[in-house]
This record gives structure tokens, C-alpha cells and sequence, in this order.
């Protein structure tokens, strides 16, 4: 995750680097990766397939399992809601760091790898560039989704709220 590479896969065609930002996304369970993990991946997938499944059968009850177990609301709801908080941030990110003057794969993939803790980003931030010539603001946002992705989003967003501090 140093962003060590061993090839400009700038050089590569766009589907080879599309499906390498893609994979950034995904990661073990138990890995320290900063990305969505599998199983929040399949938990997701599980509930795409629930909305699908109460469109033809609106009054049905379906519960979503993982294994044998069935999860219970507050369960599906974190992991909804660690989605929105991770392309929220991701998207905020990427528009702040386009504002300073990054172009676009630049900042998406910046943001991308930043986030994940995968290393490698693509253009100026991709194995023939590097993060020097990012505004200094720039790099406190990638630094602190770093500490997000590698720390959890939710735990680093607990410090910002006063109720944390409150006994």
C-alpha cells in the first residue's frame, strides 16, 4: 500500500485501469485495507436483491442473512449508512481537490487510493507522478482519509462530535 509500482499502468488501456480502480474497492474482511470490505459488499448486493424481490412481492417479508444468520435492522443500517459516509467523503474529496486545480482522474483516483489505503493512483498521482505537486490543503484531505480508511470512517468521525466528548 506505498503506492510502489513496478509498471506505468497510465500506459495500459482504459478498461485494464478502470477494472484496477474498481478493485480498490474491495477488501477482506479481516484485512486493515481502508476499503468497503466483501462482506459489506455482499451484505449490499443482498439488499439490492431484497428491493428487487419486494417489487414483485410488496408485502413479503425477507430478511437479509449472512450465512445462516439473519441480520437485524440496526445491522443493515450501518453498513448502508458506512456507504453513504464513505462516497460522501469520497466525493467531497474529489470535488476539493478538483476546486485546487487537479484534474479529474487525478483527484478521484487520489481520493481513491487515499480512502482505500491501496497506494496507486492514476495521471499525476500514478506511478510516473507523485503527490508533491498537490496544494498543501490537498494533502491534509488525503491525509485524513488515510487515517479514515485505515482507523474506520466512524471512529475518526466520533472525534468531531461534541456528544463524544461529553460524559
Amino acid at each position: 500500500t506505498t503506492g510502489f509500482a513496478t509498471d506505468d499502468f497510465d500506459q495500459w488501456p482504459n478498461y485494464l485501469r478502470i477494472y484496477m480502480v474498481l478493485i480498490m474497492f474491495g477488501a477482506c474482511s479481516g484485512s486493515t485495507s481502508g476499503s468497503l470490505k466483501a462482506i459489506r459488499m455482499v451484505i449490499i448486493l443482498k439488499i439490492i436483491y431484497r428491493e428487487l424481490q419486494k417489487l414483485v412481492h410488496p408485502r413479503a417479508v425477507i430478511s437479509i442473512k449472512v450465512g445462516q444468520k439473519a441480520l437485524d435492522n440496526s445491522q443493515v443500517t450501518s453498513v448502508l449508512a458506512l456507504w453513504g459516509i464513505f462516497f460522501i467523503l469520497s466525493s467531497l474529496s474529489f470535488i476539493l481537490l478538483s476546486l485546487m486545480g487537479l484534474d479529474a482522474t487525478s483527484s478521484i483516483t487520489g481520493t481513491l487510493a487515499c480512502i482505500t489505503n491501496v497506494g496507486p493512483g492514476l495521471g499525476s498521482v500514478g506511478p510516473a507522478g507523485h503527490y508533491a505537486d498537490i496544494p498543501s490543503a490537498g494533502k491534509w484531505i488525503l491525509s485524513l482519509l488515510m487515517l479514515m480508511g485505515r482507523l474506520e470512517i466512524y471512529g475518526i468521525l466520533l472525534l468531531f462530535f461534541p456528544m463524544t466528548w461529553k460524559k
